[in-house]
């Protein structure tokens, strides 16, 4: 079916986005890096984007048209949704030699070819909120 549509709460907020690989990368990256031992150390990719762009470009990416219906019951009350998480890895950077081995575009196809081999995991008949 080329027709989807989805139920989501706010569209608006900002998320910084970074594949499982580079994050398992990280913390090995922080783990052998002496200079950071006890220290806070964001791992991300330094840039951000919002939950409707994000819903946009794996439409984009599988081929198919997905429709967002608002669902009041997912959206976050005022005082707790956080507009925009960015993340600062300029510590990372500048203590060790990581470096992201994926793009979004790439970490999205890598997350359909995923999900797309493990079905059985999901239980697409059950609404969770």
């Amino acid at each position: 079916e080329n027709n989807k549509t989805i139920s989501l709460g706010s569209i608006s907020p900002k998320r910084d986005l970074t594949y499982v690989l580079d994050t398992c990368k990280g913390f090995l990256s922080i783990y052998n890096c002496d200079q950071l031992f006890g220290l806070v150390t964001n791992i991300g990719m330094n840039k951000s984007i919002t939950i409707g762009e994000l819903v946009s470009n794996i439409a984009d990416t599988i081929g198919t048209e997905i429709k967002i219906k608002t669902d009041e019951k997912r959206i976050r009350p005022d005082a707790s949704e956080v507009v925009e998480l960015h993340c600062n890895n300029s510590r990372l950077i500048s203590k060790t030699d990581w470096s992201p081995d994926y793009s979004l575009n790439k970490g999205i196809l890598e997350t359909i070819k995923w999900v797309k081999t493990n079905k059985d995991y999901f239980k697409t008949d059950v609404y969770n909120v």
